[in-house]
């Protein structure tokens, strides 16, 4: 068959050469057009015939080629040839040159089609849900989508109900976020819609609601949630150009500076923790309060090496004028010269308008700018004070013009405030007398005030942030004289700043599904991510914590409660899948007797304590958990914890000696008004100093950072110290975990795309590492494949039984499951009947609840969205029909009238005319001609001839 076909072409390229020849020897143009004619033909029936034998390649010249026997080798050969090859190698065959013609439009088809392919995978939408991914369910898929939403400048991907965000580090500075005007940016709107999400959850449920971002440090937790709180003012508080707005927006900017320090991956780390308590009323906002979680005290008198202590210590030695530097006892000195700060590099330029805006901002908040910077510069002169031992009866001091300048700035003598470093008070069987302290005591005494200092003031800016009306009058430029500092005192109001749980606020609104609609709060909690260092201490102990509750806090909501709820009212089919439960390491740290925690208290309070019992104690009660393990033997006094995000080795030592960090009543008595002159100072202390009879020592030790509250307790004197640090701290942890158990969680990971803050690289190793530690692949495997979501009978009526006709519902609880049976019955009619695009969804029917998949969830939503669009255009169409019907008589009336009036005003004769009214002439008569004014002219001159008139 081969054959025939190539001998059945061959013949017609034959035919055509001679016609070709005799065309060159013929000279009548009759025959020449003759001859063309043939050709024309001969070719259109090599075209069908070409069609008719299906040849896919172009035949070539015989003239020139020569064809394959086999029919293989001549498809083969001739897809090889190109319409330039042929062209060049055959220029007056009229088949090779009708060929190129057909090569030339196939050619232009295919870069059509190539262009439209290219543009087609240029457009392909991007994958916006990973459980909606097509890619297989691996971490390579999901960097994959990762990357390209990367490239096209969509930072955020749903999973569900969770969000992921990478961090795009570009857009608004942090201290810009709450002042930055809407945009159509993908990271603004998805932010919006989050806001929004919760907002309608909240009014639909009358249910309070809380978001969590959590990450790793640098992934824009802090950005994300700025950007939350703004959108959630602009939808229900009255837009950011309110009172409470600035007032809040300042408070900010004043925290930012204090609580935010330069790390190794992140410029602008708050090394503090946030829980942003916004309270609504009516769902309108009417409060917004902040709940500080200290996490980093030992970083303002020992900054990391690698990283800056807080950024407030920078911008006032960048931003301070000379005259106040002389004021102040800093003229001359600089970050290298103060011994609590690391000369690290830094924009000086930006330092200096960050510090303008922060003094700006403590203005609004009606905060004296001298009073706060006088505390803030006597605690970096206080790190150029050194305690030496040398031998004599009393310490020697290296930086005698510090401790004078530290003396004036806090308004106490200088022999006070060295007497309060170097001796001790005891109180021995109701004997007091005091001792001399040793340089060590001395210098650590002198660290703990420093922070003690600090800490106290964020404290009582804090309480100033959360007042309820702003100050109207105080002045941000104020002088710091005794007068004047009284009447700080009533700026400096104390008050109560308790944990979350156990606020009025958070308690008469965390059962707000039970008051009155509109009622609750919205809390946004961003705390300080998991770090492991070199020399891991209390605080890094702290940080750990927060993140082991918070993620634990996400398995129970997300994995656990969602499996276990499923398998335990009997639904088939539930998703096995693997998940890593961090519950016995939080057990491991927390557990009420044997916890790490507990024994760290225990050895705290115990007289004789050290850490060889520390550590033995820890060994008998742990040596066979899998989450501790002892670290190498170049570690003698450490241990180590295996956290969901990696294994930590903890010092001993640093965490016993930071949990009993206290102050003695001798440095305290320094601060009574008797001997100090400096009102805010002896604020700061003051709950203390009610403490001291007369303001002498009496052998009693502080915290240094106090939670002492007199509205708590009912007895007029304080009794010192009864709790460590840890627990403090634990407690307020554990409020803080009760109050988001009494809400509907929200959960927003954040993810660091790289290590050098570059908004143009996008790291997939360091992106992988945190995927696994936030259990992404998990949460996408159920999400795309189980039941994540779950509802009682009642709600999943009430909310969704507008899809069902009301005369087949039965409205007693008897028949809430068959009631639910009914309403999926009318959804999946919907769906077949509904414009929306087909989905796969999938629900089960417990004892108790009904599950569904993602995918269905997804698809009732658009269904409500859809159904109440088309109700509220059914509203409306009937209220403006109402309206027209009912003005429809005034309208008519008033019509008619106005025609009657128009007719009377046309058929009225024309008025008399007023006397003075200039009446002109009546037109002439049709058909006659205007007089002539010269004619009229000789009249009058023939009258007066006549009258005998001149």
């Amino acid at each position: 068959m081969a054959s025939t076909r190539n001998f059945m072409l061959d013949k017609y390229f034959k035919e055509m050469n001679q016609e070709k020849a005799q065309v060159e020897g013929v000279v009548s143009p009759s025959e020449v057009l003759l001859l063309r004619e043939q050709l024309r033909n001969l070719s259109t029936e090599l075209l069908s015939l070409k069609q008719t034998l299906q040849v896919d390649a172009t035949p070539r010249c015989p003239v020139t080629h020569v064809h394959q026997s086999q029919e293989k080798g001549y498809e083969s050969d001739t897809e090889t040839m190109s319409s330039s090859e042929l062209s060049d190698s055959c220029t007056s065959c009229p088949s090779c040159q009708i060929n190129r013609t057909e090569n030339k439009k196939m050619e232009r088809k295919r870069g059509r089609k190539d262009s439209r392919k290219r543009q087609s995978q240029k457009q392909l939408p991007l994958v916006n849900d990973l459980s909606h991914m097509t890619l297989p369910l691996t971490e390579d898929g999901v960097l994959k989508i990762l990357h390209e939403r990367w490239i096209a400048g969509s930072y955020m991907t749903k999973i569900g109900s969770i969000t992921l965000s990478l961090n795009p580090y570009s857009g608004p500075a942090l201290h810009e976020v709450l002042q930055e005007k809407p945009t159509s940016c993908t990271v603004g709107s998805m932010v919006d819609s989050i806001a929004e999400k919760v907002l309608n959850q909240f009014v639909e449920t009358n249910t309070s609601q809380s978001i969590i971002f959590s990450g790793d440090s640098g992934s824009g937790k802090t950005h994300t949630a700025l950007a939350t709180l703004r959108q959630l003012f602009r939808l229900a508080g009255g837009g950011t150009e309110t009172d409470s707005f600035k007032h809040l927006t300042a408070g900010f900017t004043v925290l930012r500076s204090l609580s935010t320090a330069k790390t190794k991956h992140n410029s602008n780390s708050s090394r503090m923790g946030h829980y942003i308590e916004v309270l609504l009323s009516d769902c309108a906002i009417y409060r917004t309060k902040i709940h500080c979680y200290w996490t980093d005290q030992s970083r303002i008198v020992q900054p990391p090496v690698t990283s800056d202590n807080y950024h407030i210590f920078y911008q006032m030695l960048a931003g301070l004028t000379n005259e106040e530097k002389v004021k102040l006892h800093l003229q001359g000195y600089s970050p290298l010269d103060v011994n609590y700060l690391n000369d690290l590099p830094r924009d000086e330029t930006s330092d200096a308008e960050n510090f303008a805006n922060w003094r700006t901002s403590l203005a609004v908040l009606g905060i004296p700018f001298f009073d706060v910077i006088r505390i803030l510069t006597a605690i970096l002169l206080l790190g150029n004070i050194e305690f030496i031992d040398d031998g004599g009866f009393e310490l020697d001091i290296k930086g005698n013009t510090e401790i004078k300048a530290v003396a004036a700035l806090l308004g106490v003598s200088g022999v006070v405030l060295y007497r309060g470093f170097t001796t001790r008070t005891h109180n021995l069987k109701g004997q007091v007398f005091r001792s001399l302290c040793d340089a060590d005591t001395a210098n650590e005494t002198r660290n703990r005030l420093s922070k003690a200092l600090y800490c106290r003031t964020v404290s009582a800016i804090v309480r100033r942030i959360n007042s309820v009306r702003p100050p109207g009058s105080q002045s941000g430029a104020s002088t710091s004289s005794s007068d004047e500092v009284q009447s700080m005192d009533s700026v400096f109001k104390p008050l109560r700043q308790s944990s979350p749980a156990t606020s009025k606020s958070s308690v008469s609104h965390s059962n707000s599904s039970h008051g009155f609609p509109g009622e609750g709060f919205i809390g946004l909690v961003d705390m300080p991510s998991f770090h492991n260092l070199k020399c891991n201490q209390l605080d890094q102990l702290c940080m750990n914590l927060c993140s082991e509750r918070l993620q634990q806090f996400y398995i129970q909501n997300v994995f656990t409660d969602s499996i276990e709820v499923a398998r335990a009212e009997g639904v088939e089919n539930v998703l096995e899948m693997e998940y890593i439960d961090n519950k016995p390491c939080t057990d491991l740290l927390t557990a009420p007797k044997n916890g790490i925690l507990a024994i760290l208290d225990k050895e705290t309070f115990y007289p004789k304590c050290s850490c060889e019992n520390f550590l033995e104690s820890l060994q008998d009660c742990h040596n066979n958990n899998n989450r501790y393990f002892t670290p190498a033997v170049d570690s003698e006094n450490s241990f180590g914890v295996k956290h969901f995000a990696g294994n930590v080795v903890y010092d001993a030592n640093a965490l016993l000696e930071g949990n009993r960090d206290v102050l003695s009543d001798d440095i305290v008595s320094v601060f009574h008004k008797k001997s100090c002159n400096f009102g805010f100072a002896t604020h700061l202390f003051s709950h203390e100093l009610k403490a001291l009879e007369g303001g002498s020592p009496t052998g009693t030790i502080f915290k240094v950072f106090s939670s002492f509250h007199p509205e708590n307790s009912s007895s007029k004197s304080y009794e010192g110290v009864k709790s460590t640090h840890m627990q403090d701290f634990q407690m307020r942890l554990d409020s803080l975990m009760k109050t988001l158990r009494q809400s509907s969680p929200h959960f927003i990971r954040c993810v660091r795309p790289n290590n050098s803050e570059d908004c143009n690289t996008f790291e997939p190793e360091i992106i992988k590492e945190q995927l696994r530690s936030l259990q992404v692949l998990e949460t996408t495997h159920l999400f795309a494949g189980g039941y994540p979501n779950r509802q009682t009978f009642a709600d999943f009526n009430k909310k969704y039984g507008f899809f069902a006709p009301r005369r087949i519902l039965n409205k007693t609880k008897d028949k809430a499951i068959q009631n639910c049976k009914t309403i999926l019955d009318c959804f999946l009619q919907t769906m077949e009947m509904s414009s929306l695009p087909y989905s796969s969804t999938t629900w089960a029917i417990g004892t108790k609840h009904v599950f569904l998949s993602e995918e269905a969830v997804q698809y009732l939503e658009l269904c409500q969205v859809e159904r109440r669009h088309q109700a509220a255009v059914t509203i409306q169409s009937r209220v403006r029909g109402w309206h027209c019907r009912r003005r429809w008589p005034l309208l008519k009336r008033q019509l008619k009238l106005h025609q009657i009036m128009v007719k009377i005003k046309r058929d009225a004769p024309p008025c008399r005319p007023k006397l003075f009214d200039v009446i002109e002439p009546p037109p002439p008569p049709p058909g006659r001609p205007p007089p002539d004014p010269d004619d009229q002219q000789h009249i009058m001159q023939q009258t007066r001839h006549i009258y005998g008139a001149r």
